[in-house]
C-alpha cells in the first residue's frame, strides 16, 4: 500500500473548527442530499473546512502544512474522532491519501491511532469567503444575539423568522414575547437576518464583523472563520416603540438561577408534554409557581422576592419552557419584572444594561407548543 501525505494540522485547532462545522452539517432532507458531510480544501498551506445545509454556511481556514492542493468530503465521524484526540499545542493531525483506494487516512501524530474513510462523491454546494476588512464591525453581536433569538418561534415566516439589526438595537419577536438590547453595528442599512440557529455559533467569536449581501448576511467571527444565512426582504413591524408607552405599575424582583431552577424542575416532570401549562402567582413577597392542569401530580415551587413595587397579586399562566428560555439568555443575576393585569404582558428589565423583553401570558384554556431544543 502507498499512501501520499496531504497536510499536517494542529489537533486542537482541527478539533474547534470541526466541532463548530458539526452544528451546520446537515442531517436529513435535502440538504443532506446535496451536502453532507464536510469538505476539505487544501490551498498553499492552508485547510479550508467547509460547510453548508443550504440555508446556512460555515467556512474556517487553517494554517497547515501541505504537500499538494487538494480537495475532499468526508462523512462527519471526521469530527467525533478527532474529538477523542488529546489536544495539547503540539499535537497535530495528519491527512493521508491512499493511492490505490483513494480513501483518506486521518492519523493522530506519527502514531497508530488513524481511521481511514471514503470519501463523498458529487459536486458540492459553492460556499464562498467574504473579504473580512471590508466587513462592519459587530463587536458586540456575539453577545447580544442570543440574548433576543429565543423569542422567535420555531414555525416563523417571513420578518419574524429573523433578527433585525438596525446599527443601534437588535430584536427579535413573535405573536407572544419580544426581545430587544442595544448593540452598536457599524451597518449602513437595517437587516433582518435568518440568525437564531446560528447564535450559539456567533457567540463564540472575539472579533466580530458583519457584512449584508442580497439576500444574505454573512458574519465573521474572526479573521478566519465565518458563517452565513438568508436575509429577509420586508419591513420590521415596530412594536419595541410601544414599550414603554405600556403603563406597569407593579414589579419585583427575583433571582435568575432561582427562577431558572424552579422552571427546570416543573418542565422535567411534564417531560413529553408538547403544551405544558403553569401558573404564575404574583404574591406581596413571593412567586409561586404550579402545574395549571396537573394529570400525573402536582408540582410547586415558591421563590421568595428580592425586591418588590407595590402589593398588588396577579396571576399569569405560561408555558415554562418559553419562559425558561427567556430566562435561560438573560443577561443579569437578577430579574427585574414590571406587569399591570392579567390579560397585559410582563416585561423583564436588566437594569444595567438596555435588554427589556415584553411576554405575554396565555388565556384560559389556550395552548402555545414548546420550542425545539437547541441544535
Amino acid at each position: 500500500m502507498t499512501r501520499s501525505l496531504i497536510c499536517t494540522v494542529k489537533a486542537n485547532l482541527l478539533h474547534e473548527a470541526l466541532q463548530r462545522a458539526i452544528r451546520i452539517a446537515p442531517t436529513k432532507g435535502a440538504g443532506y442530499d446535496r451536502a453532507a458531510g464536510i469538505l476539505f480544501e487544501v490551498h498553499d498551506k492552508e485547510l479550508w473546512i467547509k460547510v453548508t445545509d443550504l440555508e446556512r454556511q460555515f467556512f474556517q481556514k487553517l494554517v497547515c502544512e501541505s504537500e499538494a492542493d487538494v480537495t475532499f468530503r468526508l462523512h462527519t465521524n471526521v469530527a467525533r474522532f478527532v474529538a477523542t484526540l488529546p489536544m495539547g499545542a503540539e499535537q497535530d493531525v495528519r491527512f493521508h491519501i491512499d493511492d490505490a483506494t483513494r480513501r483518506i487516512e486521518v492519523q493522530y501524530m506519527k502514531s497508530p491511532t488513524k481511521v481511514k474513510m471514503a470519501t463523498i462523491v458529487g459536486e458540492y454546494p459553492r460556499v464562498d469567503w467574504h473579504d473580512y476588512t471590508e466587513m462592519d464591525d459587530a463587536f458586540e453581536l456575539a453577545t447580544k444575539l442570543q440574548a433576543v433569538s429565543w423569542a422567535i418561534e420555531d414555525s416563523a415566516v417571513g420578518t419574524l423568522s429573523g433578527v433585525s439589526i438596525d446599527g443601534e438595537w437588535v430584536e427579535a419577536m413573535s405573536r407572544k414575547q419580544l426581545a430587544r438590547i442595544k448593540c452598536k453595528v457599524s451597518t449602513d442599512a437595517p437587516v433582518i437576518g435568518v440568525v437564531k440557529t446560528l447564535a450559539p455559533l456567533i457567540a463564540q467569536g472575539s472579533r466580530v464583523r458583519i457584512k449584508a449581501l442580497e439576500g444574505r448576511i454573512v458574519v465573521a467571527l474572526d479573521e478566519t472563520c465565518q458563517v452565513s444565512a438568508s436575509s429577509v426582504l420586508g419591513e420590521w413591524p415596530n412594536l419595541s416603540s410601544r414599550i414603554d408607552q405600556i403603563d406597569m405599575p407593579h414589579g419585583f424582583t427575583i433571582n435568575r438561577q432561582r427562577l431558572l431552577d424552579a422552571l427546570g424542575r416543573i418542565i422535567g416532570f411534564t417531560q413529553g408534554d408538547r403544551f405544558p401549562r403553569i401558573n404564575f402567582n404574583i404574591q406581596p413577597d413571593r412567586v409561586v409557581l404550579s402545574l395549571t392542569d396537573p394529570k400525573d401530580g402536582d408540582i410547586t415551587d415558591t421563590i421568595a422576592l428580592s425586591g418588590r413595587v407595590g402589593d398588588e397579586p396577579c396571576e399569569f399562566c405560561f408555558n415554562p419552557v418559553w419562559l425558561q428560555k427567556a430566562i435561560d439568555t438573560f443577561p443579569g443575576g437578577e430579574v427585574q419584572v414590571k406587569y399591570a393585569a392579567w390579560n397585559k404582558p410582563i416585561k423583564l428589565i436588566e437594569p444595567m444594561t438596555s435588554y427589556n423583553a415584553l411576554i405575554m401570558g396565555l388565556d384560559p384554556g389556550e395552548k402555545m407548543e414548546s420550542p425545539k431544543e437547541d441544535d
